[in-house]
């Protein structure tokens, strides 16, 4: 499955004990956050006779965060068919269909970005012990 690589944030001390449960904590968090937003559908364009069956928005999941090597990862996935062409990526394959993007849907890696930027001081405070 194709990933968006983030910049790791790198911990200024070991982290053990109870800071590692709040890094923990805080990493499931970004997961749980991404998730929720981008299984939320835009508003149906009025006239169109699509009925949506939810089953895009289901599909989303999350997996960790787990220690991958050195790295305290989250997955945050899809395996419905068309997901890519729906909520693809936006810079790399695969891509997101520019119709769909002119409908109000959300990117997985636009998503991603945006809840990192937003989780990241909470992150940082965690890997912090605070």
């Amino acid at each position: 499955m194709p990933s968006v690589i983030f910049e790791p944030i790198i911990p200024k001390k070991p982290v053990i004990g109870d800071c590692r449960q709040k890094v923990i904590r805080a990493m499931s968090d970004l997961g749980l956050a991404v998730v929720q937003r981008i299984a939320k559908y835009p508003p149906q364009r009025p006239g169109t006779r699509y009925r949506r069956t939810g089953t895009l928005g289901r599909g989303w999941t999350k997996q960790g965060p787990a220690m991958e090597g050195s790295d305290l990862v989250v997955k945050v996935g899809n395996n419905v068919e068309y997901t890519p062409s729906v909520q693809g990526f936006t810079s790399e394959e695969p891509r997101q269909a520019g119709l769909f993007a002119a409908y109000g849907w959300e990117s997985v890696e636009t998503a991603g970005k945006e809840e990192l930027d937003r989780h990241r001081p909470s992150i940082e405070k965690a890997l912090e012990g605070k």
